[in-house]
This record gives C-alpha cells, sequence and structure tokens, in this order.
C-alpha cells in the first residue's frame, strides 16, 4: 500500500475512534505529517467504511460468543487488502477462541511483523507463545506490549521479564492482568461483556498466584470496574474487599497507595 493511502485509512480510523481516545489519534496522525496528504477518493472511503463495518459486526460477534460469524467478518476485513492490523487482531481473537491456536499465532506473528507507530494487543499472542512453549518470543512480546497498557502502573513496576530468566508462572500471571487491563480499557467500543472478560482474567491470575499482592490488588480492582448494580458483583464483594485487604498486607507503598485509592465503598 501507498503512502497516501496508509495515511487516508489512519486518517478515516481517527474518525472511527471512540470519543474519549479520538483526540489522542488525531494528535498521533498529525504528529506523523499525514494529516497533510491528499483526502481519500470515494472508491477508497467505501473501502473503509466496509472494512470499519466488518470490524465492527466482528467485535461484536466476539462479545457474544459466535466465534464461527467472528471469524469469517474478520476474515472478509482482511481480504480487502488495508492492513490496519485491526481486522487481523479480531481474526487472530476469534481464531484462538475456537481452538485453532496454530493458526492464530501465525496471525499474530504477522501483525507484530508490521509493527509501525499504531502498536496493536500482543497480550493473546504472548499467552499462546507461552503456552507453546516459546518462552522467548513471549517475553518479547509481553515485554513490548506492557508500556502500552492502561492502568498497568503497577504492572509496569513489577513485571519486566528478561529471556534468560524464565519463570512460566510469574509471565502467565502478568499477562492475564494485562489482558485483563486491556479489555478493560476496550470496553467503551467492546461492550459490558469485556469487563465480564476482564474479570475472568483478574480470577485467572489469582488463581495462577493467590499470594500475590498484585493480584489481589487487580482482581478488586477488575470488580470495581463492574456496573455496582451487576447481580455477580454483589455475589463477590466480600471476596473482592478481602482481596483488597490481602493486596495492602502484601504489597509494597505503591500497592498500599493504590489499594486507598480504590478503597471508596461498594
Amino acid at each position: 500500500m501507498n503512502k497516501q493511502i496508509m495515511g487516508a485509512f489512519f486518517l478515516c480510523l481517527a474518525l472511527w475512534t471512540p470519543a474519549g481516545a479520538q483526540g489522542q489519534r488525531l494528535n498521533l496522525v498529525a504528529k506523523s505529517g499525514l494529516m497533510n496528504i491528499a483526502p481519500p477518493s470515494p472508491a477508497q472511503i467505501a473501502t473503509f467504511n466496509q472494512i470499519a463495518s466488518l470490524d465492527n459486526a466482528a467485535a461484536a460477534y466476539l462479545d457474544q460468543g459466535k466465534y464461527v460469524a467472528a471469524e469469517a467478518n474478520a476474515r472478509r476485513s482482511v481480504s480487502l487488502g488495508v492492513s490496519s492490523g485491526k481486522g487481523q487482531e479480531l481474526l487472530a481473537e476469534a481464531l484462538n477462541a475456537e481452538g485453532k491456536s496454530k493458526e492464530a499465532l501465525k496471525v499474530y506473528r504477522q501483525i507484530a511483523a508490521q509493527g509501525g507507530q499504531f502498536p496493536r494487543n500482543m497480550l493473546p499472542y504472548a499467552l499462546l507463545l507461552l503456552k507453546a512453549g516459546q518462552w522467548k518470543e513471549a517475553v518479547s512480546a509481553y515485554n513490548t506490549m506492557l508500556p502500552f497498557l492502561s492502568y498497568g502502573e503497577l504492572v509496569q513496576a513489577n513485571t519486566h521479564f528478561s529471556p534468560n530468566n524464565p519463570d512460566p508462572v510469574e509471565l502467565a500471571t502478568a499477562i492475564h492482568i494485562g489482558l485483563g487491563l486491556t479489555y478493560v480499557s476496550s470496553a467503551s467500543w467492546g461492550g459490558h461483556s469485556r469487563k465480564d472478560r476482564a474479570m475472568m482474567e483478574f480470577d485467572q491470575a489469582l488463581r495462577l498466584q493467590p499470594a500475590s499482592a498484585l493480584t489481589n490488588y487487580y482482581y478488586g480492582f477488575g470488580w470495581k470496574q463492574l456496573d455496582p448494580n451487576d447481580a455477580m458483583k454483589k455475589r463477590q464483594v466480600v471476596k473482592a474487599k478481602a482481596a483488597l485487604q490481602k493486596a495492602a498486607s502484601l504489597g509494597n507503598s505503591s500497592v498500599k497507595k493504590a489499594v486507598d485509592r480504590l478503597n471508596s465503598p461498594y
């Protein structure tokens, strides 16, 4: 794809971004100098709109657990030949959800090879690599994504890994926390089920390391993100409060401060 088409595509991406993040996206586009390119043609706009529609449908099907339909829409998006990474990411997520790990890994590797200034979520990729026993690649993918985690100050301060010092349980725990943070961040466009999926990831992290200050903190953090009227949350209030108390008792000063910020009444 030439620079003009690619620039037009990212300009359109800025318009598709949810309101809360749109300013940041536009700022990135402006800094890159892409604002100075010629506007896209009607045919290009039609293609971009079709991609957006397919990506939105794939994301909705993923949230509904309809993974075959999600895969089909994501494949159609990718087949249009305009590589934003989003369609590929949705395709990889759908394949992974269907249990097609090898195919998902192949798509994630394609995304990772493209690189670029608009990083995509490599945390599911890191977890797949870890499960496949590919430690160094898993560490690389996780460490690459680490600075881009929303709400992830504690994770960033505590979980940067070296390929020469493997600890699969610790890395798996950190990836589950990172995935949870990713789902919380994307809840504005992915719907309520994204927060439920975030809670599942935080729960997995807690199961892996129940005596960790970080896993207890993020378990409590996860429940704070849900709707206060959510019936599932009401059944877990005691466990969430206990997890935050445990995090404060086990953690360093930064964890204690983070717990204090969260400890408003449920």
